[in-house]
């Protein structure tokens, strides 16, 4: 009598046998259906899926069957749902896998479903969600589990996409939080919300960069010459505390690359790109063309005065170089900000 495909495998995949009667067993999966694919992975697993030779292809070749029969998500959060461990277990890796792949919709229950499944099935979510178009759908679910949980990473998702009205209403419960930066930005022009700037010296470790990022993405408003004295301020603070040549990686090139050429910048400092960009977003053109302005007659200067050098035959080090492009910067620092240079730079000039 002629066994049934499932009942065959499952008799003989544990023997000890030849690759070909491993291959007619895998031949047989492909007359599996959908119930029965199932079945054989879940009893594999139970058996262990790397304790008998054949175990694993034939898991891995139900697999591939399943995902060729177009197993449907619907299905998958059904088994998602069950309290079977190993049924579980599978789908939820099943659903991750397909994520990416499916509509809109169909991406919004997978979320609505790990929301309200384990602590790492919620941070699966708080990960992915850069992978999905924000619907207002969710806002209850997260709202759920935002205030049974409070986890960090769904308070920022919270912050992000929910009604500026719902922030300020449980601000006290947002604000204590790591993500201060987020929640300025979308409450920056709210008239019951108050910056406190030194907070944003948490992350960025200097509370000016903070504050020109929450203005620039915020589309707020800076005090004329602000985001100029922050730049300036910047070029002091490096060139004060880099007493010897900065290694400063720029498309594969470090500082004393750039010292070799004579084609500096100041803006290859730390933060200066950072600080450029925000003045870019504030629509600071005006400050943004003086500073280039200035900075390419510091630059001149420097390759200047560095072949006065070569032509003398005096062969600086890159380390005299650096004193001397410092020089070149602490001399010509604007007015209003050369008391920000320290007496280590000015003593240390290598050219007079």
């Amino acid at each position: 009598m002629t066994m049934k495909p499932l009942d065959y495998i499952l008799k003989h995949y544990q023997e000890s046998e030849n690759e070909g009667a491993g291959s007619v067993l895998m031949s047989l999966v492909f007359a599996l259906n959908h119930e029965e694919l199932k079945t054989l992975q879940k009893k594999i697993i139970q058996c262990g899926r790397y304790r008998y030779w054949l175990s694993n292809d034939l898991y891995e070749l139900a697999d591939f069957v399943l995902k060729r029969k177009n197993e449907s998500i619907s299905s998958l959060i059904i088994d998602f749902g069950s309290k079977d461990n190993v049924t579980r277990l599978d789908a939820r890796d099943r659903l991750r896998d397909r994520f990416k792949g499916q509509s809109h919709v169909t991406q919004t229950q997978i979320i609505r479903a790990f929301l309200h499944g384990s602590k790492e099935d919620r941070h699966w979510v708080y990960f992915s969600i850069n992978d999905y178009c924000w619907d207002d759908s969710l806002i209850d679910d997260f709202k759920f589990v935002w205030e049974k949980y409070k986890e960090k990473q769904c308070e920022r998702i919270i912050i992000q996409h929910f009604p500026v009205d719902y922030l300020i209403e449980n601000i006290a419960s947002l604000y204590p939080g790591e993500n201060y930066e987020e929640l300025s930005i979308r409450l920056r022009n709210h008239p019951l919300f108050s910056l406190e700037i030194d907070r944003l010296k948490e992350r960025y470790g200097n509370r000016d960069l903070g504050f020109l990022l929450v203005q620039a993405k915020s589309h707020g408003t800076i005090k004329e010459g602000k985001a100029s004295e922050i730049l300036y301020r910047l070029i002091a603070h490096f060139i004060n505390e880099n007493k010897s040549l900065p290694c400063i990686y720029r498309n594969g090139f470090n500082m004393d690359y750039f010292l070799m050429v004579g084609n500096l910048s100041t803006a290859l400092f730390y933060d200066m790109e950072f600080v450029l960009n925000c003045m870019g977003r504030l629509g600071l053109v005006e400050e943004i063309q003086e500073y280039r302005k200035w900075d390419k007659k510091v630059t001149l200067i420097y390759k200047k005065r560095a072949r006065i050098w070569k032509k003398d035959e005096i062969f600086l080090s890159d380390a005299d170089k650096w004193k001397l492009y410092c020089s070149v910067i602490a001399e010509y620092m604007p007015r209003e900000y050369q008391h920000l240079i320290s007496g280590y730079v000015r003593s240390a000039l290598p050219y007079k």
